[in-house]
């Protein structure tokens, strides 16, 4: 999840003060939402994916320095998602929604960590365009393509796992990976 998506007084509480979000592709001191490390996809590739997945039945969030967008013609369709009422109140509850997303990307430069699409299921059990997305992504060298559970996909930049994050985050910490 990303940074917005904390539950940060849990956190506080339990003594927690680091977080790798996004996969791996964001680590944070938790207290000041203080980026430590941040992997993100290269612009251009950023903004031809969400032009090319905001043509496909899905539904698309995009974490970006520490928050998440969604487009705003997919509020209402949430509920439509075939994940659990927990799920879908997290969804609308920790995402900024946006008028024309491919857009607000395009134009605010925005440095994406990580996409996550959920897919709709149709009447038949089938999940819309799923099949077809993950051909897309899994032929794109540049991406590191995840499920989450759910018959959900999320991408980020190559190489970008939470392994790897938690490495980076044990080397800024000065903590030898056995401990």
């Amino acid at each position: 999840r990303p940074y917005c998506g904390l539950p940060l007084k849990e956190l506080e509480e339990m003594g927690v003060c680091y977080a790798i979000t996004a996969n791996g592709a964001g680590i944070y001191r938790v207290s000041q939402k203080e980026c430590l490390y941040s992997d993100c996809m290269d612009n251009q590739l950023s903004v031809e994916l969400v032009e090319r997945l905001d043509q496909m039945d899905i539904h698309m969030d995009l974490f970006a320095e520490g928050d998440s967008y969604s487009d705003e013609k997919l509020y209402d369709k949430i509920d439509l998602l075939p994940i659990p009422k927990p799920m879908q109140a997290y969804i609308q509850s920790s995402r900024s929604f946006v008028k024309n997303l491919p857009q607000y990307v395009r134009d605010r430069k925005i440095q994406i960590q990580k996409i996550t699409m959920n897919f709709y299921q149709g009447e038949d059990g089938i999940y819309t365009d799923y099949e077809k997305v993950l051909r897309m992504l899994s032929a794109d060298e540049r991406l590191e393509v995840v499920s989450g559970g759910y018959h959900n996909l999320e991408i980020t930049k190559k190489g970008t796992t939470k392994g790897k994050g938690l490495h980076i985050l044990a080397d800024l910490l000065n903590i030898p990976m056995e401990q």
